[in-house]
């Protein structure tokens, strides 16, 4: 059952063309690229608490899923933290600094929350 949704998930991000966004991503900004591919880009509305406890939303967050089979210079998971990436959607070209990354091994997938870089493209 796992094997089945990992392969199910994993051929959704690559073939999904509603959400899917071809990805750079480097060990660093000007540095060696890891990997070019696609990857599932998206933008969540960002949830604060105030003092008073109450709940709202301010700005958003971005985050960027990647099957980690696709990822052949990593051979086990480890942190993409700090890694750079570039991603192109229809919108245009971002870029972003990782700031978080979590494996999923239900899905054999990374989800990365993102920073937004300085530089834009």
């Amino acid at each position: 059952m796992d094997t089945t949704i990992r392969d199910d998930f994993a051929e959704f991000i690559e073939n999904c063309e509603l959400f899917n966004s071809s990805v750079n991503l480097y060990d660093s900004q000007g540095g060696t690229l890891r990997y070019e591919g696609h990857g599932i880009y998206d933008k969540k509305p960002n949830l604060v608490e105030n003092e008073s406890g109450m709940v709202g939303y301010q700005g958003h967050r971005s985050i960027l899923a990647l099957t980690k089979s696709k990822l052949t210079f990593m051979t086990s998971y480890f942190s993409l933290k700090a890694y750079y990436v570039e991603i192109t959607d229809n919108d245009g070209t971002h870029t972003y600094w990782i700031s978080n990354s979590s494996f999923n091994s239900n899905v054999g997938s990374i989800f990365c929350e993102l920073k937004e870089s300085i530089v834009k493209l």
